[in-house]
């Protein structure tokens, strides 16, 4: 049987066109670094070197540039952008640094680099890298301490790179805070890195009699040295020096009545009982040494060893019901003289691992504090000796 197909059209030639070769073109980039900004890339607050957002917890963080920023320059002014976190004021005899957080206590719960820093000091932030602040119990990882949370200083270590970074600001009441941040880079795995500050600052509050104002002046030297850098064997040496030479205010007293405008009462929010006799002076002087070893990426052991000495003296003044007078003798005395030293050793062991089809952090510590703490309060000078008198001595040892 055939088939005829009448009008069949034949199909058109199929055209092949030879292959072509581009010519090469060489792209090169650099990887983008990670913008600098407000929030936190890492955190160690929860033991091992983690993003925020793993950790099981609410975690503040202020950075660096946000302290940078706000040209804050002590702890208490950098935790004001934390919520849930009040400031007292010298309640229960304790100085320096005293916050609460979600309501307790939180002087048991302020560490270094994860190491606890529970001396009654004022705290600067001129070599901080951030404050992270973990809030709820955390007694599983840092063992003692309040149900309150955990504030954390994370200091500057050295890096390998160079830059120098200078910063200055001028004010009012003869304000003034200079910082400096020197790094430099000596080998392919290791560097030092220097920061330096200086502040002064006085109030509006004035003594009307004398015109002494109270006055913060600070300054403050650390030291930071690490080999090996980004390899599997990491040790960091650090030293930091604060001086504190202020003269104290004790605030506003307690008004049944309302305050008269005028001040001839001499009781308003402008009036400093206090002279610059009153002084607050204190010396802080804390080494560590860190050395961590990776076993692999996900496996290390993290060794922290510390010793810290603070010394402090204060001697207050209190407010009255009368004007101050020019021999100082309105109001009370509140005086302290402190030594405080510690000695601390602490280690952690953290890996990662795979069992039942679920994924594992595993996290086991040791640690060694040893406290030894002595304190005496002053009476005020014996006018023959011109040495103060001794009122009481406390002296107690912890480990």
């Amino acid at each position: 049987m055939q088939t005829a197909y009448a009008n069949a059209e034949e199909p058109a030639p199929v055209t092949i066109t030879p292959q072509q070769t581009l010519e090469e073109v060489m792209v090169e980039a650099s990887e983008l670094k990670a913008e600098s900004g407000y929030q936190a890339k890492k955190t160690r607050v929860g033991k091992v070197l983690q993003d925020p957002h793993d950790v099981p917890q609410a975690v503040t963080t202020v950075t660096r540039e946000l302290m940078h920023d706000q040209q804050v320059g002590s702890l208490r002014e950098a935790l004001r952008n934390v919520a849930g976190l009040t400031f007292n004021a010298a309640e229960g005899g304790r100085a320096g640094d005293n916050m609460m957080l979600r309501g307790f206590y939180t002087f048991g719960d302020i560490y270094l680099d994860n190491m606890r820093d529970t001396a009654q000091y004022n705290r600067e932030t001129f070599n901080l890298e951030q404050v992270d602040v973990l809030r709820g119990s955390a007694a599983m990882l840092f063992g003692r301490g309040q149900a309150g949370g955990v504030i954390n200083q994370v200091s500057k270590l050295a890096e390998l790179n160079d830059k120098n970074t200078v910063t200055g600001s001028l004010g009012t009441y003869d304000y003034h805070q200079f910082t400096g941040d020197f790094n430099k880079q000596l080998t392919e795995t290791a560097a030092i890195r220097l920061n330096v500050m200086d502040r002064h600052e006085e109030t509006y509050r004035k003594n009307p009699t004398t015109g002494d104002r109270p006055e913060t002046d600070r300054k403050g030297i650390a030291v930071s040295f690490g080999a090996g850098i980004g390899t599997d064997n990491e040790l960091f040496l650090n030293h930091i020096y604060t001086q504190t030479r202020d003269v104290p205010d004790f605030g506003v007293r307690f008004e049944n009545t309302r305050p008269l405008n005028n001040g001839t009462n001499g009781r308003t929010d402008k009036t400093f009982w206090g002279s610059s006799d009153n002084f607050d002076d204190s010396d802080t002087r804390i080494t560590t040494g860190i050395f961590t070893h990776k076993f692999t990426e996900d496996t290390q052991l993290r060794t922290q060893l510390r010793h810290a000495e603070y010394k402090r003296g204060y001697w207050a003044k209190t407010p009255a019901t009368t004007l101050p007078t020019e021999n100082n003798s309105v109001g009370g005395n509140v005086t302290r003289k402190m030594h405080y030293e510690t000695l601390n050793l602490q280690s952690d062991f953290s890996t990662k691992l795979n069992l039942a089809g679920m994924k594992h952090d595993v996290l086991a510590g040791v640690e060694y504090l040893k406290e030894d703490s002595y304190r005496k309060a002053l009476q005020p000078y014996n006018p023959t000796t011109g040495q103060p008198y001794l009122l009481q001595v406390v002296h107690s040892t912890q480990r």
